[in-house]
């Protein structure tokens, strides 16, 4: 089910998780968290209703808590011996988060400086009934910035999230989320795997 996708040059890899029990107990955990305030930085989450959880998800004392710091770890190797040539160093943190957005919601364009690797995991997505196809999607900026601007600039790529599926790309790669104006709630996690020394 996993592939790699080269979206303006840049290593796009494209995962899927089948283990409903772990996906299960994440939103769980979600639901829990956002009626939780820790005052948190929102980082590049907007909207009334949208909640940032701490970066601590893959770092509990919990059996599911291990079980995805395993799967990222599992699938940001794989992603960073396609992207590098060699295996991720055994020496790395990993940095999870929660994000749950609602109606209204986004994710402003950003990037994740100071990583290795970065990813996002769906966990649930809106029933849509939109206005515009483009509700919802997560942006991929093309990196090269004359490319963005003129008579002949180049789209930039907008993926549609599904439960259950992720991506993992370089961390420098602008992106950022539209709204969605339908009922429903959109809970993902992020990470980062960053190489120590």
């Amino acid at each position: 089910m996993a592939q790699i996708h080269n979206l303006f040059s840049v290593p796009v890899y494209e995962f899927g998780v089948d283990d409903d029990d772990l996906l299960a107990t994440l939103r769980n955990h979600l639901d829990h968290e956002r009626t939780v305030n820790y005052e948190e930085t929102p980082y590049s989450i907007r909207g009334a209703t949208s909640h940032h959880t701490r970066d601590d998800l893959a770092n509990l004392e919990c059996d599911w808590s291990k079980k995805l710091k395993n799967l990222i770890l599992n699938v940001s190797s794989k992603y960073y011996h396609h992207v590098k040539g060699h295996p991720l160093p055994v020496t790395v943190d990993v940095n999870c988060w929660g994000m749950c957005m609602s109606k209204g919601d986004y994710s402003s364009i950003h990037n994740h400086p100071g990583a290795d690797v970065c990813g996002v995991l769906w966990l649930t997505v809106p029933d849509k009934e939109l206005r515009d196809e483009r509700e919802g999607q997560l942006i991929l900026m093309d990196p090269c910035y004359a490319r963005r601007v003129g008579e002949y600039s180049y789209p930039n790529v907008d993926v549609e999230p599904k439960e259950g599926w992720g991506l993992l790309f370089p961390p420098w790669l602008e992106h950022g989320t539209e709204p969605f104006y339908c009922e429903g709630d959109r809970y993902s996690i992020a990470w980062n795997v960053t190489i120590r020394g």
